[in-house]
């Protein structure tokens, strides 16, 4: 297929930049594509780890407390929004 080495190549990048903001504070942070026979189970899993006695874990409303789902969900954002090409962003209720 055509579009799969691109999305590939931007979600690898996309979760580069985001294991480098998690590492920078300490912690660790992984976005990787998850793949499925049936494509419309396809998902982009987001993994993080806020402990060192934790190993990364996948990104849920019952894992993580609020913060570290908001924290999460900005670094995210940050990370997609060094590959758009709008000049600005602009986020409304962070709030899980």
């Amino acid at each position: 297929d055509n579009w799969q080495p691109g999305l590939e190549k931007l979600v690898a990048s996309i979760g580069e930049k985001f294991s480098a903001s998690f590492d920078r504070i300490g912690c660790a942070g992984e976005v990787r594509i998850s793949q499925h026979e049936d494509y419309e189970k396809w998902a982009i899993d987001i993994l993080v780890k806020f402990r060192d006695t934790e190993k990364l874990q996948l990104l849920t409303g019952q894992r993580q407390s609020g913060g570290e789902r908001s924290l999460t969900t900005i670094l995210y954002l940050l990370s997609l929004t060094e590959e758009a090409r709008a000049p600005f962003s602009l986020v409304d209720e962070i709030n899980q």
